[in-house]
């Protein structure tokens, strides 16, 4: 068996877009990963046409330009493989020997973990870690909701990539740059907190341009949860109620991690009582999707203006104290 690094608890699972490259540099990092993450995850949006409306705003996922990783990528039609006799499989566990994460978007309806399971064509993004003599080995979400380890027999994630909707394989080979550190990037972090603060005036005026990004995309999210159930909606999408707890720890990492214990004092309080408010807002979430009845959804929208009308407050006099501390101008 060849087997790469990855975290059994991923620092973000609200997508797979955010667990598998946040984990990789979280397995392979020689340092604690918290401080530049808080960094890279300040921002947020929601798109309402997008399948993922709503998370926080991450440029440089696989952290490209900042020279953590490598990347090489394979694109293919399927007649193409047979006539060019490509040996795709070798490849892939040549680049697993190699250090090479196995990225890319394949069709569930070929991987027996998945619910579209010889149901339906569904293309995901998918990452593969190892393989054994059988297998090759993921992680992910699976069928009973868990994002965990799976196994899928070489077989069947062979037609998985091969088959798919668009008639194309495509796969993308990552690779942790070793030795590479992380480094925190305070100044993007403080322009960003800038950002995300200066869209609250459309909790003043909803009916001005609908924004979409930074402390305008939560509210957007209260809106969009409440406009869902009042439409007949009968589950809270647990996607974007752990995208907002997410966003909202690393709020709280951000004060507990770059401020003196002095100044952070009047804001570690504030910042991990929202982090609790946004737990409750997912469990709250979860209770009506599981249970149908969404009685619950008025006090959800409460909770998330009490996080909203708390972050106006204290977000601007927390930039103040990080541009003095660190000389940002």
């Amino acid at each position: 068996m060849k087997l790469l690094p990855f975290p059994e608890k991923p620092m973000f699972l609200c997508y797979h877009n955010r667990a598998f490259p946040f984990g990789v540099v979280q397995a392979n990092s020689p340092e604690d990963i918290t401080k530049w993450a808080c960094t890279k995850g300040v921002y947020c949006s929601f798109h309402p046409e997008k399948m993922n409306k709503f998370c926080f705003a991450v440029d440089d996922l696989w952290s490209f330009e900042e020279g953590l990783m490598s990347q090489q990528t394979l694109q293919i039609k399927k007649e193409y493989l047979e006539l060019f006799n490509i040996d795709l499989l070798q490849i892939l566990k040549t680049a697993i020997n190699n250090g090479w994460y196995i990225h890319g978007g394949y069709n569930e309806k070929y991987v027996p973990s998945k619910n579209s399971f010889n149901q339906r064509d569904f293309m995901h993004d998918f990452l593969v870690i190892g393989y054994d003599e059988k297998n090759f080995i993921s992680v992910g979400y699976v069928d009973d909701g868990r994002f965990k380890p799976f196994e899928i027999p070489i077989p069947d994630f062979m037609k998985a990539i091969i088959e798919t909707t668009d008639g194309r394989t495509n796969i993308n080979l990552f690779k942790y740059n070793t030795g590479a550190i992380p480094e925190p990037n305070i100044k993007r972090m403080v322009e960003d907190l800038k950002k995300y603060i200066a869209t609250a005036k459309y909790f003043e005026n909803p009916k001005q341009k609908p924004y979409l990004h930074g402390i305008a995309a939560c509210i957007r999210l209260k809106e969009f949860f409440l406009e869902e159930i009042k439409n007949g909606c009968t589950f809270v999408d647990r996607r974007y109620t752990l995208a907002f707890y997410e966003h909202k720890w690393i709020l709280a990492k951000l004060v507990e991690s770059f401020l003196d214990n002095e100044d952070k004092e009047q804001y570690v309080e504030i910042a991990n009582r929202n982090l609790g408010k946004a737990k409750t807002i997912h469990k709250l979430g979860l209770k009506i999707s599981l249970g149908g009845n969404t009685s619950s959804i008025n006090r959800i929208a409460e909770v998330m203006n009490e996080i909203i009308v708390s972050e106006i407050k204290y977000i601007p006099d927390l930039i103040d104290l990080l541009q003095k501390k660190y000389s940002i101008a």
